[in-house]
Protein backbone atom coordinates (compact mmCIF):
# COMPACT_ATOMS: atom_id res chain seq x y z
CA UNK A 1 0.00 0.00 0.00
CA UNK A 2 2.42 2.26 0.76
CA UNK A 3 4.29 1.38 -2.42
CA UNK A 4 1.65 2.36 -4.22
CA UNK A 5 1.30 5.63 -2.75
CA UNK A 6 4.83 6.16 -3.15
CA UNK A 7 4.21 5.17 -7.23
CA UNK A 8 1.54 7.49 -8.00
CA UNK A 9 3.43 10.43 -5.79
CA UNK A 10 6.02 10.05 -8.63
CA UNK A 11 4.26 9.84 -11.73
CA UNK A 12 1.67 12.72 -11.21
CA UNK A 13 3.33 15.58 -9.02
CA UNK A 14 0.57 18.69 -8.62
CA UNK A 15 2.35 21.36 -8.48
CA UNK A 16 0.07 23.23 -5.74
CA UNK A 17 -0.14 21.09 -3.78
CA UNK A 18 2.06 19.23 -0.71
CA UNK A 19 1.31 15.78 0.43
CA UNK A 20 2.93 14.21 3.57
CA UNK A 21 2.52 10.59 4.45
CA UNK A 22 2.77 9.85 8.16
CA UNK A 23 2.55 6.42 10.15
CA UNK A 24 1.38 6.72 13.46
CA UNK A 25 1.14 3.52 15.76
CA UNK A 26 2.05 0.88 13.03
CA UNK A 27 -0.94 1.73 11.08
CA UNK A 28 -0.15 3.19 7.76
CA UNK A 29 -1.87 6.17 6.42
CA UNK A 30 -1.74 9.14 3.75
CA UNK A 31 -2.63 13.21 5.05
CA UNK A 32 -2.67 15.24 2.20
CA UNK A 33 -1.71 19.13 2.93
CA UNK A 34 -3.66 21.31 0.01
CA UNK A 35 -1.69 24.18 -0.56
CA UNK A 36 -3.93 25.60 -4.07
CA UNK A 37 -5.29 28.62 -5.46
CA UNK A 38 -9.01 29.37 -5.27
CA UNK A 39 -9.90 27.55 -8.97
CA UNK A 40 -8.13 24.29 -7.81
CA UNK A 41 -10.33 21.43 -6.48
CA UNK A 42 -10.24 20.43 -2.77
CA UNK A 43 -10.72 17.99 -0.38
CA UNK A 44 -9.04 15.39 -2.43
CA UNK A 45 -7.77 12.10 -0.18
CA UNK A 46 -5.03 11.30 -2.38
CA UNK A 47 -3.79 13.15 -5.50
CA UNK A 48 -4.84 12.44 -8.94
CA UNK A 49 -4.07 13.32 -12.77
CA UNK A 50 -3.26 16.83 -13.16
CA UNK A 51 -5.40 18.03 -15.91
CA UNK A 52 -3.97 19.68 -19.61
CA UNK A 53 -2.69 23.34 -18.62
CA UNK A 54 -4.47 25.86 -20.91
CA UNK A 55 -2.31 27.80 -23.37
CA UNK A 56 -1.58 30.64 -21.36
CA UNK A 57 -1.02 28.58 -18.36
CA UNK A 58 1.96 26.91 -20.61
CA UNK A 59 4.03 30.50 -21.29
CA UNK A 60 3.52 31.89 -18.20
CA UNK A 61 5.55 29.93 -14.76
CA UNK A 62 4.77 31.97 -12.02
CA UNK A 63 7.61 31.44 -9.10
CA UNK A 64 6.67 29.69 -6.40
CA UNK A 65 5.84 31.33 -2.84
CA UNK A 66 7.61 29.69 -0.20
CA UNK A 67 5.38 28.49 2.17
CA UNK A 68 5.79 28.43 6.29
CA UNK A 69 4.96 24.92 7.08
CA UNK A 70 3.89 24.91 11.17
CA UNK A 71 5.67 22.42 13.63
CA UNK A 72 2.96 19.70 15.08
CA UNK A 73 4.94 20.39 18.77
CA UNK A 74 5.28 24.39 19.63
CA UNK A 75 8.43 25.17 21.17
CA UNK A 76 7.69 26.11 24.92
CA UNK A 77 8.30 29.37 25.20
CA UNK A 78 11.30 31.11 26.94
CA UNK A 79 10.22 33.10 30.09
CA UNK A 80 13.13 35.38 30.96
CA UNK A 81 13.82 36.09 34.58
CA UNK A 82 13.20 39.05 36.18
CA UNK A 83 15.45 40.90 37.50
CA UNK A 84 16.59 41.22 40.82
CA UNK A 85 15.95 44.04 42.52
CA UNK A 86 18.56 46.41 43.53
CA UNK A 87 19.05 46.43 47.44
CA UNK A 88 18.20 49.94 49.37
CA UNK A 89 20.78 51.61 50.10
CA UNK A 90 21.67 51.52 54.08
CA UNK A 91 20.24 54.73 55.90
CA UNK A 92 22.89 56.98 57.11
CA UNK A 93 23.17 57.30 60.81
CA UNK A 94 23.58 61.06 61.50
CA UNK A 95 23.95 60.95 65.30
CA UNK A 96 27.36 58.67 66.90
CA UNK A 97 26.49 56.85 70.21
CA UNK A 98 28.81 57.73 73.30
CA UNK A 99 28.00 57.86 77.27
CA UNK A 100 29.78 61.21 77.42
CA UNK A 101 26.65 62.68 79.41
CA UNK A 102 29.25 65.50 80.81
CA UNK A 103 30.54 66.61 77.03
CA UNK A 104 28.75 69.53 75.98
CA UNK A 105 29.23 68.75 72.45
CA UNK A 106 27.47 71.81 70.55
CA UNK A 107 30.02 73.98 72.18
CA UNK A 108 32.76 71.88 71.49
CA UNK A 109 31.75 71.58 67.62
CA UNK A 110 31.92 75.77 67.33
CA UNK A 111 34.70 75.82 69.39
CA UNK A 112 36.50 73.32 66.57
CA UNK A 113 34.76 75.39 63.91
CA UNK A 114 36.75 78.49 64.89
CA UNK A 115 39.77 76.25 64.91
CA UNK A 116 39.36 75.32 61.12
CA UNK A 117 39.23 70.99 62.45
CA UNK A 118 36.13 70.66 60.35
CA UNK A 119 36.31 66.84 60.93
CA UNK A 120 36.60 67.18 64.54
CA UNK A 121 33.76 69.67 64.36
CA UNK A 122 31.65 67.11 62.10
CA UNK A 123 31.95 64.31 65.19
CA UNK A 124 31.38 66.70 68.00
CA UNK A 125 27.72 67.98 66.40
CA UNK A 126 27.07 64.25 65.29
CA UNK A 127 27.34 62.88 69.48
CA UNK A 128 25.70 66.40 70.06
CA UNK A 129 22.92 65.05 68.08
CA UNK A 130 22.67 61.93 69.91
CA UNK A 131 21.20 63.44 72.93
CA UNK A 132 19.95 66.14 71.29
CA UNK A 133 16.41 66.66 69.17
CA UNK A 134 18.18 67.37 65.75
CA UNK A 135 16.85 70.88 64.83
CA UNK A 136 16.84 71.94 61.20
CA UNK A 137 20.19 74.71 62.54
CA UNK A 138 22.78 71.62 64.07
CA UNK A 139 21.32 69.90 60.62
CA UNK A 140 22.13 72.87 58.71
CA UNK A 141 26.18 73.08 60.34
CA UNK A 142 26.12 68.96 60.08
CA UNK A 143 24.97 69.38 56.32
CA UNK A 144 27.91 72.28 55.69
CA UNK A 145 30.50 70.43 57.57
CA UNK A 146 29.97 67.07 55.95
CA UNK A 147 30.19 69.07 52.46
CA UNK A 148 33.33 70.67 53.45
CA UNK A 149 34.75 67.36 54.24
CA UNK A 150 33.48 65.79 50.90
CA UNK A 151 31.14 63.85 52.81
CA UNK A 152 28.55 64.17 50.14
CA UNK A 153 25.86 60.93 51.45
CA UNK A 154 26.35 62.37 55.19
CA UNK A 155 25.53 65.74 53.84
CA UNK A 156 22.79 64.92 51.85
CA UNK A 157 21.03 63.15 54.51
CA UNK A 158 21.42 65.79 57.14
CA UNK A 159 19.92 68.46 54.89
CA UNK A 160 17.32 66.02 53.77
CA UNK A 161 16.54 65.53 57.62
CA UNK A 162 16.51 68.96 58.21
CA UNK A 163 13.74 69.95 55.32
CA UNK A 164 11.34 67.11 56.76
CA UNK A 165 11.72 69.01 59.99
CA UNK A 166 11.55 72.71 58.12
CA UNK A 167 10.07 72.74 54.66
CA UNK A 168 10.49 76.13 54.92
CA UNK A 169 13.98 77.11 55.32
CA UNK A 170 15.27 77.79 52.39
CA UNK A 171 18.88 78.24 53.59
CA UNK A 172 18.63 73.75 53.96
CA UNK A 173 17.89 73.73 50.47
CA UNK A 174 20.56 75.74 49.00
CA UNK A 175 23.04 74.25 50.86
CA UNK A 176 21.75 70.94 49.32
CA UNK A 177 22.24 72.12 45.81
CA UNK A 178 26.14 73.35 47.08
CA UNK A 179 26.54 69.64 48.04
CA UNK A 180 25.04 68.41 44.86
CA UNK A 181 27.50 70.80 42.88
CA UNK A 182 30.41 69.82 45.15
CA UNK A 183 29.69 66.24 44.22
CA UNK A 184 29.52 66.72 40.42
CA UNK A 185 26.28 66.06 40.09
CA UNK A 186 24.67 69.24 38.98
CA UNK A 187 21.06 68.35 37.23
CA UNK A 188 20.47 66.81 41.01
CA UNK A 189 21.83 70.76 42.09
CA UNK A 190 19.42 72.33 39.78
CA UNK A 191 16.63 70.47 41.22
CA UNK A 192 17.65 71.18 44.72
CA UNK A 193 17.79 75.26 43.40
CA UNK A 194 14.63 74.96 42.56
CA UNK A 195 13.12 73.82 45.44
CA UNK A 196 14.77 76.50 47.30
CA UNK A 197 13.00 78.88 44.96
CA UNK A 198 9.87 77.19 45.45
CA UNK A 199 10.37 78.28 49.06
CA UNK A 200 11.02 81.99 48.07
CA UNK A 201 11.67 83.58 44.82
CA UNK A 202 13.50 86.40 46.66
CA UNK A 203 16.54 84.83 48.02
CA UNK A 204 20.17 85.62 46.50
CA UNK A 205 21.57 82.36 47.18
CA UNK A 206 19.36 80.30 45.57
CA UNK A 207 19.45 82.38 42.35
CA UNK A 208 22.97 81.95 42.73
CA UNK A 209 22.95 77.91 42.99
CA UNK A 210 20.89 77.74 40.32
CA UNK A 211 23.21 80.20 37.54
CA UNK A 212 26.19 77.61 38.93
CA UNK A 213 24.53 74.64 38.29
CA UNK A 214 23.33 76.09 34.69
CA UNK A 215 26.77 76.81 34.23
CA UNK A 216 28.06 73.79 34.88
CA UNK A 217 25.91 71.73 32.67
CA UNK A 218 26.64 74.79 29.94
CA UNK A 219 23.47 76.57 29.55
CA UNK A 220 24.56 79.81 29.53
CA UNK A 221 21.28 81.94 28.89
CA UNK A 222 19.98 80.62 32.02
CA UNK A 223 23.27 81.11 34.33
CA UNK A 224 22.53 84.76 32.76
CA UNK A 225 19.86 84.87 33.44
CA UNK A 226 19.78 83.37 37.26
CA UNK A 227 22.69 85.27 37.88
CA UNK A 228 21.10 88.71 36.59
CA UNK A 229 18.39 87.99 39.25
CA UNK A 230 20.87 87.20 41.84
CA UNK A 231 22.70 90.43 41.88
CA UNK A 232 19.77 92.40 41.19
CA UNK A 233 18.71 91.05 44.87
CA UNK A 234 22.19 91.26 46.32
CA UNK A 235 24.79 93.59 44.85
CA UNK A 236 26.77 93.93 47.49
CA UNK A 237 27.79 90.03 47.71
CA UNK A 238 31.23 89.80 46.34
CA UNK A 239 31.27 85.78 45.38
CA UNK A 240 27.82 86.34 43.09
CA UNK A 241 30.01 88.90 41.36
CA UNK A 242 33.28 86.77 41.16
CA UNK A 243 30.36 84.06 39.81
CA UNK A 244 28.80 86.83 37.39
CA UNK A 245 32.46 87.14 35.76
CA UNK A 246 33.59 83.96 35.61
CA UNK A 247 30.34 83.18 33.49
CA UNK A 248 31.44 85.63 30.88
CA UNK A 249 34.96 84.30 30.86
CA UNK A 250 33.46 81.31 29.46
CA UNK A 251 31.39 83.26 27.17
CA UNK A 252 34.77 85.12 25.88
CA UNK A 253 33.00 88.86 27.03
CA UNK A 254 36.36 89.97 28.53
CA UNK A 255 34.83 93.46 28.94
CA UNK A 256 31.88 92.36 31.05
CA UNK A 257 34.01 89.40 32.91
CA UNK A 258 36.36 92.51 34.37
CA UNK A 259 33.61 94.76 34.98
CA UNK A 260 32.01 92.05 37.60
CA UNK A 261 35.45 90.36 38.49
CA UNK A 262 36.83 94.25 39.33
CA UNK A 263 33.34 94.70 41.32
CA UNK A 264 34.35 91.41 43.11
CA UNK A 265 37.42 92.41 44.23
CA UNK A 266 36.23 96.01 45.54
CA UNK A 267 33.57 94.21 47.12
CA UNK A 268 35.55 91.95 49.34
CA UNK A 269 38.02 93.97 49.57
CA UNK A 270 40.77 92.10 51.91
CA UNK A 271 38.95 89.09 52.32
CA UNK A 272 39.16 88.35 48.57
CA UNK A 273 39.81 84.62 47.96
CA UNK A 274 42.76 83.88 45.69
CA UNK A 275 40.53 82.14 43.17
CA UNK A 276 39.26 85.85 42.43
CA UNK A 277 42.53 87.31 42.13
CA UNK A 278 43.08 84.52 39.30
CA UNK A 279 39.41 84.97 37.35
CA UNK A 280 40.14 88.64 36.61
CA UNK A 281 43.76 87.68 35.46
CA UNK A 282 41.56 85.68 33.03
CA UNK A 283 39.12 88.40 32.09
CA UNK A 284 42.12 91.01 31.89
CA UNK A 285 43.79 88.55 29.37
CA UNK A 286 40.93 88.06 26.88
CA UNK A 287 40.58 92.19 26.92
CA UNK A 288 44.20 92.33 26.13
CA UNK A 289 45.37 93.55 29.33
CA UNK A 290 48.75 91.33 29.95
CA UNK A 291 49.84 93.80 32.24
CA UNK A 292 47.19 93.86 34.10
CA UNK A 293 46.17 90.36 34.16
CA UNK A 294 50.42 89.61 35.02
CA UNK A 295 49.59 91.72 38.37
CA UNK A 296 46.29 89.66 39.29
CA UNK A 297 47.68 86.43 38.93
CA UNK A 298 51.07 87.69 40.98
CA UNK A 299 48.05 88.70 43.77
CA UNK A 300 46.43 85.04 43.47
CA UNK A 301 50.21 83.66 44.24
CA UNK A 302 50.73 85.76 47.05
CA UNK A 303 47.85 84.65 48.78
CA UNK A 304 48.47 81.00 47.95
CA UNK A 305 51.98 80.52 46.95
CA UNK A 306 50.67 76.26 45.92
CA UNK A 307 48.22 77.70 43.36
CA UNK A 308 49.11 76.17 40.44
CA UNK A 309 46.57 77.24 38.27
CA UNK A 310 47.58 81.14 38.63
CA UNK A 311 51.46 80.06 37.99
CA UNK A 312 50.69 78.07 34.71
CA UNK A 313 48.82 81.62 33.86
CA UNK A 314 51.72 84.01 35.01
CA UNK A 315 54.05 81.86 33.20
CA UNK A 316 51.72 82.13 29.73
CA UNK A 317 51.14 86.16 30.15
CA UNK A 318 54.26 86.77 31.08
CA UNK A 319 55.01 84.71 27.37
CA UNK A 320 53.04 87.32 26.19
CA UNK A 321 54.72 90.13 27.63
CA UNK A 322 57.98 89.29 26.45
CA UNK A 323 56.82 88.30 22.74
CA UNK A 324 55.54 92.13 22.54
CA UNK A 325 58.10 94.10 24.63
CA UNK A 326 61.55 91.96 24.55
CA UNK A 327 63.25 92.99 27.99
CA UNK A 328 66.09 94.93 27.91
CA UNK A 329 69.58 92.62 28.18
CA UNK A 330 70.78 93.23 31.74
CA UNK A 331 74.16 94.70 32.50
CA UNK A 332 76.87 91.87 33.28
CA UNK A 333 78.88 91.45 36.24
CA UNK A 334 82.68 90.37 36.41
CA UNK A 335 81.10 87.67 38.87
CA UNK A 336 78.45 86.37 36.34
CA UNK A 337 80.43 86.41 33.92
CA UNK A 338 82.02 83.33 33.83
CA UNK A 339 78.58 81.54 34.87
CA UNK A 340 76.10 80.83 32.22
CA UNK A 341 72.73 79.37 32.92
CA UNK A 342 71.00 76.74 30.70
CA UNK A 343 68.10 78.30 28.86
CA UNK A 344 64.84 77.14 30.32
CA UNK A 345 62.57 75.21 27.37
CA UNK A 346 59.36 77.34 26.93
CA UNK A 347 56.57 75.09 27.55
CA UNK A 348 53.15 74.84 25.74
CA UNK A 349 50.37 77.06 27.18
CA UNK A 350 47.51 74.95 29.16
CA UNK A 351 43.99 75.31 29.46
CA UNK A 352 43.51 76.71 33.00
CA UNK A 353 39.80 76.53 34.24
CA UNK A 354 38.62 79.33 36.56
CA UNK A 355 37.43 79.23 39.91
CA UNK A 356 33.91 79.28 41.04
CA UNK A 357 32.26 79.68 44.52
Amino acid sequence: MIQSHLTILKQNPAPSRRTRVASIGGAVGATALVLASACAPTGDAEPTAAAPAPAWKQTFKPVPAKVEIAQDVAKPKVVEPAPAPQPALPPVELAIAHDDEGVDYDAKARSLIDAGELKAALVAVRKHLHTAEPKPEALLVMGRLARQTKNYALAEAALERGLEEDPSRVGLATELARVFLDAGQPKRAEKAARRALRITRDDAAAWNQLARSAMAQSRWELAEVAFGRAVHLDPIDGLIQNNFGLLYVYRKNGPKAVEHLERAVELLDDDAPYYVFNNLGLAHELVGQHEEAREAFEEALLLNPFYTKAKVNLDRVAAKISAVQPAAEPAVSAESAAFEPTPAIPAEPSVVEPDDA
